[in-house]
């Protein structure tokens, strides 16, 4: 195919034709990605000749070029977004001005990578770009950020998506996991709101800085193995930061959110000797059944990291939460708040 001639000071005149047939779970920025490599271009002069953020048209942004794009090449449709998505803006929690390089953006399944490489051609799903994805729905293994040097041009200059062995490898997602991420991926059922309200609001806290000034680093760094960054944080916490944040950080993020949600109380290793000590002296009997198990609980290693302002800020959303995860809260704040004033 011979390269388009590429626009000058009118984008419309320029005709992209044909653009690939979407596949039927496919995001939005890997078709157009597609598209770009099936003209010889790279992702980045595709969006740009468009203008178009990749990222953000995964989250229903671009609508009017995305239709222009499918009527030149003469496709009834283009990629709709993930469930989650549509899910998120009706709860007013999504956030669409993003943006990202693909190599920011997209995570993946290195088993579907490895059977779209030897099967059908690559392409990049819609539930690996969704907010909340953290493992693949197929084989039940931990998404991946895309590898950053993938994409490159071959001796003839032609785009393409090159591997290593490495990129490859996988870790199969533990049985919680699994659960709580299959119920993430359902905002049609009962109760989904107050999960997703549950983890942005997670998200939020972990990336606010620790610290009765803010000065110490975010909180999500000592729940995983994320190298500090000094990017990260505010003082209290933001508002739907997993939603716009790149790959590596939003999975790094959902890592540590699902194992904070999927934390079953009765399994607690037994707490410092200290801490219960301090709720036993400064609780009544009755409340202090209640606050004991706080202890324990990763929620309260979480909010007692975090500043007064920001666990007062986060405590006002705890009401829209599930309510088993809401009792365990109210139990971590109370035991924090004990530990921040002793």
């Amino acid at each position: 195919m011979t390269e388009p001639q590429r626009p000058t000071s009118n984008r419309a005149n320029w005709s992209l034709s044909p653009a690939p047939a979407p596949f039927e779970d496919e995001a939005r920025s890997s078709w157009l990605a597609r598209a770009a490599h099936r003209h010889h271009l790279a992702t980045f002069e595709m969006a740009a000749i468009y203008g178009i953020d990749l990222a953000a048209a995964d989250l229903g942004s671009h609508e009017t070029q995305l239709a222009e794009i499918a009527r030149r090449s003469r496709l009834s449709d283009w990629p709709a977004v993930h469930p989650v998505v549509d899910g998120l803006a009706l709860i007013g929690r999504l956030e669409r001005r993003v943006r990202h390089r693909v190599e920011d953006w997209w995570a993946y399944c290195p088993h579907c990578l490895e059977a779209d490489l030897s099967g059908n051609g690559l392409y990049v799903r819609q539930q690996w770009c969704e907010p909340f994805s953290v493992i693949c729905a197929h084989h039940k293994v931990w998404l991946r950020p895309w590898p950053s040097s993938a994409e490159t041009r071959t001796i003839d200059g032609q785009p393409s998506f090159v591997f290593t062995e490495g990129d490859f490898a996988f870790r199969e997602a533990e049985p919680a996991v699994i659960q709580t991420a299959t119920l993430l991926r359902q905002p049609a059922i009962a109760g989904w709101d107050r999960w997703a309200m549950l983890v942005l609001d997670l998200g939020d806290a972990l990336l606010c800085r620790c610290g009765p000034q803010g000065q110490e680093p975010a909180a999500l760094f000592e729940f995983t193995d994320f190298g500090p960054w000094s990017g990260i944080g505010a003082r209290r916490p933001g508002r739907n930061e997993l939603v716009s944040c790149d790959v590596a950080l939003r999975l790094t993020m959902m890592r540590a959110i699902i194992s904070l949600v999927s934390f079953d109380p009765a399994t607690a290793t037994s707490s410092p000797n200290w801490l219960r000590e301090l709720v036993r002296a400064n609780s009544r009997a009755g409340v202090r059944r209640e606050l004991l198990p706080g202890c324990g609980d990763p929620l309260f290693r979480l909010f007692a990291r975090m500043n007064d302002d920001a666990a007062n800020a986060l405590s006002r959303r705890v009401e829209q939460w599930p309510a088993e995860v809401r009792v365990r809260a109210h139990a971590a704040l109370l035991v924090g708040a004990l530990a921040n004033h002793a």
